[in-house]
């Protein structure tokens, strides 16, 4: 949608210029009608705002972006478990382990799955090992 935008504002600033040019003319009668002046000029000024406003604003969005592509929290982690099938206690245990370990930077639905591929087990076996305090050197063993 930003990217129409400003095409849309560009074209139309360009259009602004070129109408401007035309009729404002050094000497031209129009320079003497405010009713014609003024719009053109706030237009003229409104456009590089506008462009001024979305560098801003992409500048502004691009940290939080990134943070969320790169960095994840236990909130999250126990989201991911508790679509994985775990009840929220064990969620909540598992996910507290993780931090403990600081296995949590790697994700804890990825420990889990991880640790049941190494075992040879299903996701809900494995979970249900770290909700026991057991197989967290193992886990810890995969990354």
């Amino acid at each position: 949608m930003r990217e129409t935008l400003a095409t849309i504002l560009w074209e139309g600033w360009t259009a602004l210029v070129l109408c401007a040019a035309a009729v404002f003319l050094p000497g031209s009668e129009a320079l003497t009608y405010p009713a014609v002046l003024w719009p053109g000029l706030v237009l003229a000024a409104a456009v590089p705002a506008g462009w001024v406003f979305w560098a801003l604003a992409e500048q502004i969005t691009e940290p939080l972006l990134k943070m969320g592509y790169e960095y994840t929290s236990p909130s999250i982690e126990r989201s991911v478990l508790l679509r994985m099938g775990f009840s929220s206690i064990e969620a909540k245990h598992i996910v507290d382990g993780c931090v403990e370990r600081h296995l949590i930077a790697h994700g804890a639905g990825n420990v889990v799955y991880r640790l049941a591929k190494a075992q040879g087990t299903d996701v809900r076996t494995a979970g249900l090992a770290l909700c026991e305090d057991r197989l967290w050197d193992e886990a810890a063993a995969q990354f």
